[in-house]
């Protein structure tokens, strides 16, 4: 069974503390696609949220009239779109930006707004756009992890500010200690881009699975690691092997028998 089989598996049974996750990677999909019904519906108190593997959360909100010193960003920045967005695509994101845009004018401190206005932004390429959204997403909740989370992400792989990128994503840990999508992003910041003569890609890992009780998913990750990088004289193939039996343990612990199945066929293929 291929690796990307056994992540399919592992997603059947990952919790996150801060609510459900739908996996579809926003990172890869096109405009189109995430505004497909042109509008996507919340109910009171919920917002959406992006993490570090992509996908959308739905979670609680608390919505405080805004006593904020710090200005707001200018909601009258024109719309930036990268390349290969269709013109269905900008009038469909135009839509939707604009409507967030005058809601945000009358309520600068409807938080969930502002994710939303980021994730929209990010989705078309304008990414100064989703940065601005998100940072004062940050002033209006500071002790939520959620902007610093899509801000790590932003940096990592869009803006290419590695040193912020990690400030965001330890800060994010430091307001969600359980919330594995985290210890990945920074993970994956640290294993293609920053720090990489360093063992911080394997540290932050463990921290991770020392911190968050009974988890799989970061020990698949950090088997996978040892796998990829496959250097039997560090003894790589040894830590996969260590670490993809820690994950089947707690399998059978669920009684996953699929995921089981998986984890062992990775093994066997060491």
């Amino acid at each position: 069974m291929k690796l990307q089989t056994l992540w399919w598996v592992l997603i059947g049974v990952i919790v996150i503390s801060a609510g459900f996750y739908i996996y579809n990677d926003i990172y890869s999909k096109s405009v189109q696609e995430v505004v497909q019904n042109e509008e996507i519906q919340l109910e009171d108190g919920l917002i959406l949220e992006e993490g570090s593997q992509g996908g959308i959360t739905i979670a609680p909100i608390e919505n405080k009239k805004n006593t904020i010193s710090t200005p707001v960003p200018d909601l009258n920045q024109p719309i930036i779109f990268g390349d290969n967005v269709s013109d269905r695509e900008k009038e469909l994101a135009t839509e939707k930006i604009n409507k967030l845009t005058k809601e945000l004018k009358k309520d600068s401190s409807f938080f969930s707004n502002w994710i939303e206005l980021g994730l929209y932004r990010k989705s078309i390429g304008d990414y100064a756009g989703a940065r601005d959204a998100w940072k004062y997403a940050n002033v209006l909740q500071p002790l939520n992890f959620l902007p610093y989370n899509n801000l790590g992400d932003l940096y990592h792989f869009y803006l290419k500010d590695y040193p912020k990128s990690e400030e965001n994503f330890q800060k994010a840990i430091e307001h969600s200690v359980e919330n594995t999508g985290v210890y990945i992003g920074l993970h994956e910041l640290y294993k293609y881009s920053y720090k990489q003569d360093t063992t911080s890609v394997v540290d932050i890992l463990l921290e991770g699975i020392e911190t968050v009780e009974n988890d799989i998913d970061l020990l698949i990750t950090l088997a996978s690691y040892y796998k990829e990088r496959g250097n039997i004289a560090k003894g790589d193939m040894v830590n996969a092997k260590k670490y993809y039996e820690q994950a089947r343990e707690k399998a059978q612990k669920l009684g996953n028998t699929q995921l089981i199945e998986a984890i062992t066929q990775e093994i066997s293929n060491l």
